[in-house]
């Protein structure tokens, strides 16, 4: 497959909604690139806030309490580049791994696309569309606050009352605002955009899994998608060699339709395992669509024999009867590890600082990271580092804090969304299981309005029926922590599954030996920063004393003057206390 890229250099104009909105009557994107707007020079991948700093239109939203202006929130953002297309790209296609978020796409001055989800690639057919020579890609990204004002909220849905917009757009749940990140509602194009091309006869999808293995014996089952030019399908094979040192599978047959589905035994396979369970032995995968000896294309992949499977009661007795445990080949695992949270709250910049983070977890001897739901889907670097280094992951997916509504928009939404994210990822062995939410069923009876979080139809019925149909082999649960029919008027404190945020006293406290989870899914203690991290974004003047300090009220983080973080601040102390005997002085 070709890919001609379409990052790095594009124009930029930002229109406040006000001013588009007394205009887009009369105006086109392409319109306004030609009145006295700003035109800056843009980055692609980027982000709005990224490209206006460069440009010396905006402050460094991260430093003192600049992040608390919103302008850009009100923004409309008009990014288009002039490109030279050659016609060698055979049936194009148009693709954007990550938009943010409501945006309209526009091909030489015509409307090809409209999105409204930041989190998976959206792909848009080019065929007849694209010119030889000089063309002109418009990408019109609206506000998104300014966006989720277009459906009002039903009586259902609820989030803390500073992110309520949150529940309607499909954008990472925590750039409105968190505990652990400053609110920017960002935009931009800020994962790769290329032009692809699309074979007449080629492969377009592929996933084997894991039906059951052991030393001895793996039994192997596959499906691949193909799209053909003919008429006759028999007139096509596909071939399937798999590789790993000394073993191999291999499997060749006619082509009877497009999609073809086959069982394959692999005698003395090499097993995956996670870390401090075995190796990690990666088998290099090729898919070849023929007709007669003529390779029309070819489908690389890796991926890990292994089986994974969730043993687990909902509740645990007092005397600590009960089980959440994840059985890996057969052998239950005693899993370690951590929540992943954003790297960054601009995501153009993740891929970058991947490389530098991935490591800590070996570092910490990590086992197991879970991907938490107010978050991004991460990007291929991730993935391929936890396979390879057995770092198994507890897969949310992005929905966190919050009642969504259950209309069929939301429905749809999600499913698509699932769908892609489950096809993208479903190969890496690493995928542990797939989560519907963070704390959505606890919010729903623990928090917020004390409803049955069995009613969700988001997590009970469309994931669901995507995981049946798209990974049947992995486990799912609804929710994190899950509350089913048997937890349903119950302590939370009984659950097996649990968050432990708890008091943050001695780490070692009662509160946490005693706990009687079988797993805890996430937990929160302060980590103190390096002071030259603090003076990136609190002046030197500024940064002591914590008490009654505004810049840190903000960067605590506080999304609004009344939120309900600032607690936290004394608590940091209070842990140092606990753990040093004493509250500093000074930084």
């Amino acid at each position: 497959m070709n890919k001609y890229s379409l990052n790095g250099a594009w124009k930029l104009v930002t229109v406040k909604n006000s001013d588009y909105e007394a205009l887009c009557g009369t105006l086109t994107p392409d319109d306004l690139i030609g009145i006295s707007f700003d035109i800056i020079d843009a980055t692609v991948p980027g982000n709005l806030e990224i490209d206006l700093v460069r440009a010396g239109k905006l402050a460094d939203p991260f430093y003192a309490d600049n992040h608390k202006k919103r302008d850009c929130e009100y923004m409309h953002a008009i990014y288009y580049k002039d490109f030279e297309y050659d016609g060698s790209v055979v049936s194009p296609s148009l693709v954007f791994e990550g938009l943010d978020t409501v945006a309209d796409i526009y091909l030489n001055g015509q409307l090809i696309a409209s999105t409204e989800n930041m989190l998976i690639p959206h792909e848009i057919d080019l065929k007849g569309r694209l010119k030889v020579g000089e063309n002109r890609l418009t990408v019109h990204i609206k506000p998104a606050v300014i966006e989720a004002r277009k459906y009002p909220l039903p009586l259902y849905a609820g989030a803390a009352k500073y992110n309520l917009e949150s529940v309607q757009i499909r954008k990472a749940p925590h750039m409105y605002g968190w505990d652990i990140m400053p609110r920017i509602v960002s935009l931009g194009i800020w994962r790769p955009v290329y032009l692809k091309e699309n074979l007449p006869d080629r492969i377009t999808g592929f996933y084997c899994y894991t039906r059951s293995c052991n030393e001895k014996r793996a039994d192997l089952m596959f499906l691949c998608n193909t799209k053909i030019s003919r008429d006759e399908c028999l007139e096509y094979t596909i071939e399937v060699k798999g590789k790993c040192g000394e073993s191999e599978f291999s499997y060749t047959s006619a082509l009877y339709h497009t999609d073809h589905i086959h069982r394959i035994v692999v005698n003395d396979p090499k097993l995956w395992w996670p870390k401090n369970a075995g190796e990690q032995p990666l088998y290099d995968v090729a898919v070849t669509l023929k007709r007669g000896e003529e390779v029309l294309d070819v489908y690389k992949t890796r991926m890990g024999i292994r089986t994974v499977e969730l043993d687990r009661t909902s509740t645990v007795k007092a005397n600590g009867e009960g089980r959440f445990r994840f059985i890996v080949n057969g052998k239950p695992i005693f899993l370690m590890g951590t929540n992943w949270v954003p790297v960054d709250a601009l995501h153009s910049r993740d891929a970058k600082r991947l490389p530098a983070i991935l490591p800590m977890l070996n570092d910490l001897n990590c086992n197991v990271i879970r991907i938490w739901g107010g978050n991004v889907y991460e990007d291929d670097i991730l993935y391929d580092f936890c396979d390879e280094n057995g770092i198994l992951i507890w897969q949310d997916f992005m929905m966190a804090c919050g009642l969504y509504p259950q209309d069929d928009r939301m429905c749809q939404m999600l499913r698509t969304e699932a769908a892609a994210v489950v096809r993208r990822l479903r190969q890496h062995p690493s995928i542990l299981l797939w989560a519907g939410d963070n704390e959505v069923d606890q919010f729903a009876y623990c928090v917020a309005f004390r409803r049955n979080p069995n009613d969700n139809i988001l997590t009970r019925q469309i994931l669901p029926a995507v995981i049946r149909d798209e990974d049947p082999a992995r486990p799912y649960l609804p929710s994190s922590p899950f509350i089913d029919g048997e937890c349903f008027g119950k302590d939370p404190g009984m659950f097996s599954e649990q968050h432990l945020w708890g008091p943050r006293d001695y780490f070692k406290s009662t509160y946490y030996s005693k706990n009687i989870a079988h797993f805890a899914s996430e937990m929160g203690y302060h980590g103190c920063p390096e002071p030259a991290s603090i003076y990136k974004f609190i002046s030197g003047e500024k940064a002591w004393p914590w008490q009654q300090n505004e810049d840190w009220i903000i960067h605590c983080s506080n999304p609004a003057k009344e939120g309900p973080w600032t607690y936290r601040i004394k608590l940091m102390a209070d842990q140092i206390r606990e753990l040093f005997g004493f509250v500093p002085e000074k930084i």
